[in-house]
């Protein structure tokens, strides 16, 4: 999908309102881009992403998550952490 995170839980959370209200799901959706060092994240109630450097370092994302696909009516928002060459998220 050529679509930023947050539109992606945007739909996401609109299918899982339609399958079965009674049941939510946590989800983080992230694209990497490796030139930027940059990954553009979004979150669905999930906890929130760390990153672990290749020194040990490990950073925590600072945009909050927002609540659990199939919850619906929520706005969701895109999130950035840097990811230099040999990190882990």
């Amino acid at each position: 999908l050529d679509l930023p995170p947050h539109e992606v839980l945007q739909l996401l959370d609109g299918l899982a309102a339609e399958i079965d209200a009674n049941q939510i799901a946590t989800c983080v959706y992230a694209i990497h881009d490796p030139n930027e060092g940059r990954l553009v994240y979004a979150s669905a109630g999930h906890l929130p992403i760390l990153v672990r450097e290749d020194d040990g370092t490990v950073q925590r994302a600072d945009e909050p998550t927002g609540p659990p696909l199939g919850t619906g009516g929520w706005i969701h928002t895109s999130g950035s952490i840097a990811l230099p060459p040999g990190s882990t998220a």
